[in-house]
């Protein structure tokens, strides 16, 4: 709707409005593309009002949003003025308005901070905002990175398909890991590296009983690359921003194969140069990534 419209009209409310990260309501209406700028974008309807029905729906206080999209990073948050015709909710939760004027946007963190500092002098609370975090297909997980479909995850990176993992990276398939490296279809393994089909171990390299000093030290090593598969593409979504900014909704998962493959260079020398090194267990871990008959030490 071009913006001329809006000349002599009176701004009749101002309020806040959420849509989808790809500029998309829950309903049938999108405002524009993924990444489109809305500020100072006017958006009308004809015809008689009716909520959750036919109008352009926003609240007068930011906190009721809430009620309609959840508190996720990649949704987006937005002042609007409010022209033309208006039809208040008996809830009040929202006002439905004719023409709005999108005015501001807000990052989540921002908008929070505006929903606190919101004056409701004289105004009566409702329930019914609920909050949520931003885990995917996950539970119990803390302090963790690249979790993708798994239970029980505490401090550990790159966990697909897996329970009750701790302190580990690049776990596969696998229950009761703690301390590992290059775990796949394993169960009770504990500060070992690059074991498959193995359960209740402890102080295993490549399927074979060590030490547990050796161990700790290759683990050690390992960790020292700053390097673990990523069986999803979080962290190319994330990107340089805050977690909570993630857009969870496009996130995808990346074959064992495909993350094992991006495995560093002077990372794969290394492991290649351990006398415990064996070729077909590493190709097994690796679901394929490093034939055996390709690698040599």
């Amino acid at each position: 709707m071009p913006r001329e419209q809006l000349a002599g009209m009176e701004v009749l409310a101002e309020g806040f409005k959420a849509i989808e990260y790809d500029g998309g309501t829950k309903g049938w209406f999108k405002y524009g593309g993924k990444g489109d700028s809305l500020i100072g974008r006017v958006f009308g309807v004809d015809g008689d009002l009716e909520a959750c029905k036919w109008g352009i729906h926003f609240s007068r206080d930011p906190a009721y949003v809430f009620n309609f999209y959840e508190p996720l990073g990649y949704n987006r948050y937005f002042k609007i003025k409010a022209y033309g015709k208006l039809l208040e909710t008996e809830d009040g939760m929202k006002t439905v308005a004719q023409i709005i004027e999108f005015v501001e946007e807000y990052e989540l963190m921002k908008f929070i901070q505006i929903i606190k500092e919101y004056d409701r002098s004289g105004v009566t609370w409702s329930d019914g905002v609920t909050w949520s975090d931003g885990v995917a297909g996950s539970d119990g997980v803390a302090g963790s990175n690249g979790v993708a479909g798994s239970d029980g995850v505490a401090r550990s990176n790159g966990v697909a398909g897996s329970n009750g993992v701790t302190g580990s990276n690049g776990v596969a398939g696998s229950d009761g890991c703690l301390g590992c490296f290059g775990i796949t279809d394993c169960r009770a393994v504990y500060n070992s590296a690059f074991c498959v089909g193995k359960d209740g171990i402890a102080h295993y390299l490549f399927n074979q009983k060590s030490t547990e000093s050796r161990c700790s030290a290759v683990i050690s090593k390992l960790r020292g690359f700053d390097w673990f598969p990523k069986f999803h593409n979080m962290y190319d979504l994330k990107g340089d921003m805050e977690w909570w900014r993630v857009c969870f909704p496009e996130l995808v998962d990346v074959e064992p194969k495909e993350a094992w493959a991006k495995m560093p260079k002077e990372m794969l020398d290394y492991i290649r140069s351990l006398p415990e090194f064996d070729a077909k267990v590493f190709e097994k871990v690796t679901c394929g990534a490093f034939p055996a008959d390709e690698v040599r030490r």
